[in-house]
């Protein structure tokens, strides 16, 4: 499970580990300065991915996580001027 701000950590990770393929679960961040209850509608939210990874054969997971997008995390995008 990674928060959408480390999601280029993530890949360079897996990367690194030798496993470019290997799935994971994004969710929104922060998480750090979220109620219980938010940190806990984030992991229900993403309990059917995780349920996906560890139950779907690897050859198709492969194939699936290396057609999968990521969005670019937040800090990252490029902001628009006001107006534009």
């Amino acid at each position: 499970m990674v928060t959408d701000e480390f999601t280029s950590l993530a890949r360079a990770e897996r990367r690194g580990l030798g496993v470019p393929a290997l799935p994971f679960t994004l969710i929104e961040h922060p998480l750090g300065d979220q109620p219980a209850e938010g940190v806990e509608a984030r992991a229900d939210a993403a309990i059917d991915q995780i349920v996906y990874a560890l139950t779907t054969p690897e050859g198709e997971l492969t194939a699936a996580e290396a057609r999968r997008q990521y969005p670019e995390p937040k800090s990252r995008r490029k902001r628009r001027a006001p107006g534009g």
